[in-house]
């Protein structure tokens, strides 16, 4: 992977969406996460990145939860570098909710052991297509996997399911970008 060419976005100062350094920007969102508490994304952690995991129905949840090891382990090798990398879940349901959206996902959540995920998931009632809008998706797009920087800047998204080839170019972004990024060993 040493030669493989990596694509960022290309800043447009002039997009409506953009912010001040020419960059897209996650939008601000608010909600609840799966212990009742009140949380925005993104979080703002300056020197660090973040992985959204971005869900518009409760049904491909399922589908986005084979993200979680990798970014499980992602979040394990930064954990004690200058550049941590963290993540969440967000589902943005269209508002006003669909009855049924919420149980369904909640249920899907409900089924991570883990105390990280459940403080870093997050339901929020928000316009779909503004989300989508603002990340540069298909109108129609189900998920989105999202890399941004301490400041909420998109450096790099996709849309779809985990594949080993996603995971990669997401992980050579972080080794690229990372000033002291854990090299993995190999025996």
């Amino acid at each position: 992977m040493k030669n493989q060419e990596i694509h960022l976005p290309t800043p447009n100062p002039e997009h409506p969406y953009g912010g001040g350094n020419g960059r897209y920007r996650f939008p601000d969102i608010n909600g609840m996460n799966l212990l009742g508490d009140n949380i925005s994304l993104p979080p703002i952690v300056p020197k660090s990145f973040h992985i959204m995991l971005t869900v518009f129905h409760p049904e491909t949840l399922y589908g986005m939860k084979k993200w979680l090891p990798f970014c499980e382990d992602l979040r394990k090798q930064y954990k004690h570098t200058p550049t941590p990398v963290e993540y969440s879940i967000l589902l943005v349901l269209q508002p006003p909710p669909i009855e049924g959206d919420v149980p369904a996902f909640t249920q899907a959540l409900g089924d991570f052991p883990d105390f990280y995920m459940k403080t870093n998931s997050l339901i929020s009632y928000y316009d779909q297509s503004f989300v989508r809008r603002r990340l540069s998706l298909h109108k129609k797009a189900e998920t989105a996997i999202v890399l941004l920087d301490g400041n909420g800047n998109i450096i790099w998204k996709d849309d779809g399911g985990f594949t080993a080839s996603r995971a990669e170019h997401l992980k050579v972004i972080l080794e690229t970008l990372s000033p002291l990024a854990p090299r993995t060993r190999t025996h």
